[in-house]
């Protein structure tokens, strides 16, 4: 079944492949194999020598063009109006050759990211509706996802460049409505959550944010040479957008980070996986993935990003000052005591870290 977030992808025969198929992937289901009676001819074709490689490509592509042409029409329609504005904002926003040069993400990823937020309000006017009306159509449109945020900051962009009055702003989501509160687990608790983790992969990525407090991007795209791995630490600088392009991490702070080294086989294995798998685990429930271990283990639910407040809590318990904890979940000292409070002691030093670690584990 096509939906308007359907993703797909042509493979090829080749030595490890016979036959040619195109996978869909959707949020809820990951990726499968798209059934369709025209790839069976293709193959059979193919197969009987009847078409050459080169033919079936071709018909496999025009099979493409038509999914996506589906997939298309599926999507909100973009307001007259709004598609002005969208299109004058670029062009004076990112038009220059200065800002193309600068920009870390992409400018076309930049685009695609205004077009997606217009998307979400459909036929509603930015101009001239009330603001109560394009909230209501960004809430119903991500309806909790992550990206809601996202599209809040892009909309509001859009907002000021028409000169809209500046109390008629979007309001983010996880702004408004996500739990501050810090869900914490012990570390028995962690080790009987990671082995009720079915995938293998799974289980390695959750162990990683565990022991190295990577928010969900950078682990994917971590590392991005293998310098940035030392004896006692990672050096953190990039991240993966869900797109699978590459961006510098959030609040663009690159970071040493403690790793914990009792995690450092979860990272070796890491290193060897492939660009496409990444991409493929990048957009995965992961949320999903941590409750639904939580509740096998019969331990209080957390969220992915939760194995991250582990870790910082896990440091801070063994005595590491709360500005060096900052430094290394690459957070402000404020966002830090707000969440975390009561802890004191020690040094920026690497090897010291590891060393205070190590004796206060014994």
């Amino acid at each position: 079944m096509i939906r308007q977030d359907s993703k797909f992808i042509l493979k090829k025969p080749d030595y490890r492949r016979r036959s040619f198929s195109i996978s869909v992937f959707h949020e809820s289901t990951g990726w499968k194999v798209y059934d369709s009676k025209d790839i069976k001819a293709i193959n059979e074709a193919y197969s009987s020598n009847e078409l050459s490689f080169a033919e079936s490509t071709e018909a496999c592509k025009a099979i493409m063009r038509h999914l996506y042409k589906e997939r298309e029409s599926l999507r909100p329609k973009v307001n007259g109006t709004n598609r002005a504005i969208f299109e004058n904002y670029f062009l004076k926003a990112y038009g220059s050759t200065k800002v193309k040069r600068m920009m870390e993400k992409s400018v076309e990823a930049a685009y695609n990211d205004i077009n997606r937020a217009l998307k979400a309000v459909s036929e509603v006017d930015l101009a001239n509706d009330s603001i109560e009306l394009i909230q209501n159509s960004v809430d119903e449109y991500f309806e909790g996802y992550e990206q809601h945020a996202s599209a809040c900051g892009r909309l509001n962009s859009l907002l000021d460049f028409i000169d809209r009055p500046k109390g008629e702003r979007l309001h983010r989501l996880d702004a408004r409505f996500r739990d501050s509160e810090v869900k914490y687990i012990e570390h028995e608790e962690f080790l009987a959550i990671s082995e009720c983790i079915e995938d293998r992969l799974d289980r390695v990525i959750c162990n990683i944010a565990y022991f190295g407090g990577f928010r969900q991007g950078e682990l994917f795209w971590f590392p991005d040479k293998k310098i940035h791995i030392k004896k006692h630490s990672n050096y953190i600088k990039f991240q993966m957008y869900r797109n699978g392009e590459k961006g510098l991490t959030k609040n663009r702070k690159d970071r040493h980070a403690f790793y914990f080294p009792e995690g450092r086989e979860f990272l070796n294995g890491w290193i060897t996986v492939d660009q496409d798998t990444r991409i493929q685990y990048r957009n995965k429930k992961w949320w999903e993935i941590v409750r639904k271990a939580c509740r096998k283990a019969g331990v209080a639910e957390i969220n992915f990003h939760d194995l991250r407040h582990c870790y910082a809590i896990r440091l801070l318990e063994h005595g590491i000052t709360l500005d060096v904890v900052a430094d290394m979940i690459g957070d402000t000292i404020e966002a830090c005591r707000k969440h975390y409070t009561g802890f004191a002691r020690t040094d920026r030093n690497m090897a010291l870290i590891a060393s205070q670690v190590s004796k206060n584990s014994m």
